[in-house]
């Protein structure tokens, strides 16, 4: 390749690399404007398997241990200085500016791996769907592709030694040629499969079935040769294959989202990639390849790692802080992320790649160079989470106990009270070991006779600062069964087996515990979220349609949808209240606490405020509130009065006021986000709670008059 053709090889390559990573940043900055621009991502596969054997190609003379010396310091200081850096910087900002949450707790593990190359598996491990609110909150998601690129170049040399050695014989080259496109046809049919039987997830993160898009790449540079030939006969033709690769490229980002990623989507981007690189190529004159040649486009392209590194951060920090919904903001996070990756370009990628100095050392060292950045920035990134609670700027931060569920806030508000001392154990859930919370009251001058029984997800769990404080105040033993993820009788809809067989086994599993453990007289408690969110963990609103007349839907109105659903559940209830009832337990059920439209954890900071996420603000009108359970209400009124054993507790009857509901009292928070209570909720409802549990255990005589316990 004469150095002519080198630099427009070089020129085109980056070309395409500025058109993969910008369709990724337009897609993350709204999914809408290019529904299909994550198979940026695919491209950039395709060119790395590419541009990785070409970069071996050049070294085919040398021996295996130098081969590979070279190739993995060439690849470690290209890559791991830059990564480094954003990895160490995004943490920092993450530790000061966002508030620990359940959901974004994967983010500490997902970010710690990624300095190691190993966020794919972290994110795979712990079931986070790429296109799900918790992967786009987490700031270092998008680092699952340099997982996947880093796991490549380990095997990538060894694959291709021996076809890229000089001289190599014929036919090893191609044995080295069919292993490879056997792998790649392998891998491909895998994704698809398993994609297929398992779902797009499973598939998503793993080298296994991305290794085609790479190989596929590979397998291109080892085809060149051929390629040239034939352009020499076709010349028109391979002008027309840029242009058919240019449009299926497009084709596949204007695809609208499918939940069959990455199967005909991603085929269509690699075969794009392929037509585009090998048209560019074999034909210096295609004008799709002036195009990607050109100074604008090669300007992106030198940047693309940069920019792929620092745009989610930026975005993810953006919906963290000032929000990400309108122009203003959007227009503020690109000039942001591209002001970052110039930096980052000009300040750390370059002076480590053009270094003579650095080049001059042996490989080992500069290997172990990059491989002492990584443990080291894996160290400064642990030691800033482990003191987030010191560093945390945001009022969550700093006054956790009032936010988080730890139980050490309301023990101490209420030591006094304290009669006992619980001690925690894990219970099993039927074939769930251990998954079960029982709190064992010991030093007791009396114990309470019952015991109480709480099955629930995470409107559950939420209780538990309550539930030890009352096990301590009243000697009473407490077990709480968590159903995560599957409400207990939540009254939305009917728990169907076969819709929902997980779901179904777990509450049939939770039913069957304490229908074994409980005695005649003792109470369970069912707590659940029994109405539609107003908003959603990502932010994303509740909507609601035209009702049939065609006049626009009111928020606080069931839909038609809900309230069918809502009579289903009813009739369904009977099998999960009636085998309680028949053993003589005392059922109390939760009346529907409020929710609000925005999310307090999100909305109390001063860099927030302005989030058009919060907007809503939070406060909600009582009587809206009051008007979106109402037949809610009926229900469980129906339920209470056709089994006698059945009360009623109304939490919402105490978190607000005459007129309005708040999410903060006082400066504290009642709830964490738009539907969970807080710690400081916990406390403001423990009398009201024990209350409720009294006259449910009360003789019969006493609480017929009054089904209800609203205080």
């Amino acid at each position: 390749m004469t150095a002519t053709d080198r630099s427009a090889y070089i020129a085109y390559i980056d070309g395409i690399r500025a058109l993969a990573v910008l369709a990724v940043m337009l897609y993350h900055l709204k999914p809408s404007l290019l529904p299909g621009g994550f198979v940026g991502v695919d491209i950039f596969f395709v060119i790395s398997g590419f541009v990785v054997t070409a970069s071996l190609a050049s070294h085919g003379q040398e021996n295996l241990g130098t081969f590979l010396g070279n190739f993995y310091a060439r690849r470690l200081v290209r890559l791991i200085p830059a990564l480094v850096t954003m990895l160490v910087t995004t943490t920092l900002a993450y530790v000061l500016l966002v508030p620990k949450a359940w959901f974004n707790r994967a983010a500490e593990s997902v970010g710690q791996a990624a300095f190691w190359g190993l966020s794919n598996w972290v994110l795979d491990r712990q079931t986070i769907n790429y296109f799900e609110p918790r992967a786009e909150l987490n700031p270092f998601t998008h680092t699952w592709s340099l997982g996947v690129e880093e796991q490549f170049y380990l095997i990538a040399p060894l694959l291709l030694f021996v076809a890229l050695r000089r001289p190599a014989a014929h036919r090893h080259r191609q044995v080295v040629v069919l292993t490879i496109g056997g792998l790649a046809a392998f891998s491909l049919l895998s994704c698809y499969y398993f994609g297929v039987t398992k779902g797009a997830r499973f598939v998503f993160y793993h080298l296994a079935f991305r290794f085609w898009e790479l190989a596929f790449g590979a397998l291109l540079f080892l085809g060149l040769p051929g390629i040239r030939r034939l352009s020499a006969h076709f010349s028109t033709r391979g002008c027309l294959s840029g242009v058919a690769g240019l449009l299926l490229v497009v084709v596949a980002m204007l695809m609208p989202h499918s939940s069959t990623y990455p199967f005909v989507r991603a085929s269509v981007a690699v075969l794009g990639a392929l037509l585009l690189i090998s048209s560019a190529h074999a034909s210096p004159q295609d004008a799709v390849r002036r195009a990607l040649a050109s100074r604008t486009a090669v300007w992106i392209g030198r940047r693309s790692y940069a920019l792929y590194l620092w745009h989610w951060p930026v975005y993810v920090l953006a919906r963290w802080t000032v929000g990400l919904t309108v122009w203003p903001f959007n227009a503020g996070a690109l000039a942001v992320t591209f002001l970052l990756a110039a930096v980052s370009y000009r300040a750390v990628e370059q002076p480590f790649r053009t270094s003579v100095w650095l080049k001059a050392w042996p490989p080992s060292l500069r290997i172990g160079l990059c491989l002492l950045m990584m443990a080291a920035g894996w160290f400064a990134g642990r030691g800033l989470l482990e003191q987030q609670p010191r560093l945390g700027l945001g009022k969550v931060t700093q006054e956790a106990s009032d936010w988080y569920g730890d139980r050490q806030f309301i023990r101490t508000s209420l030591a006094a009270n304290r009669r006992c001392d619980p001690v925690a154990t894990a219970v099993d859930i039927g074939s769930l070991t251990g998954a079960g919370n029982q709190f064992d009251p010991k030093d007791c001058p009396s114990k309470a006779a019952s015991r109480l029984f709480v099955i629930g997800d995470s409107h559950a769990t939420v209780y538990l600062p309550m539930l030890e404080q009352l096990s301590a105040e009243d000697g009473r033993t407490i077990t709480v069964l968590p159903t995560p993820g599957c409400s207990y009788m939540d009254l939305q809809g009917a728990l169907d087996e076969a819709a929902d067989p997980h779901c179904y086994q777990v509450a049939r599993d939770a039913l069957r515990t304490v229908l074994d453990q409980a005695r005649p007289g003792d109470t369970v408690f069912l707590p659940s979220l029994r109405l539609p969110r107003l908003i959603h963990l990502g932010g994303e609103r509740r909507q609601v349609p035209p009702n049939l007349a065609g006049q626009e839907g009111d928020l606080f109105d069931l839909t038609e949808l809900e309230l069918a659903a809502l009579t289903r559940a009813k009739s369904d209830a009977h099998r999960w209240i009636e085998p309680l009832v028949s053993a003589r337990l005392q059922v109390v059920l939760e009346a529907p606490k409020p929710i609000f439209r925005a999310h307090p954890f999100a909305c109390v900071e001063w860099w927030n405020r302005w989030n058009p996420e919060c907007s809503a603000g939070l406060d909600e009108r009582r009587l809206d509130l009051e008007r979106y359970r109402a037949p809610m209400m009926d229900a469980l009124r129906d339920l209470a009065t056709t089994y006698p054993g059945v009360t009623i507790w109304d939490p919402l009857q105490v978190l607000c006021g005459k007129d309005v509901c708040s999410a903060m009292q006082a400066g504290r928070p009642l709830f964490f986000d738009g539907d969970h209570l807080s710690p400081y909720g916990n406390f403001v409802l423990l009398r009201s709670f024990q209350r409720a549990v009294q006259r449910a255990e009360a003789p019969r005589g006493q609480t017929q008059r009054r089904r209800m316990t609203p205080r």
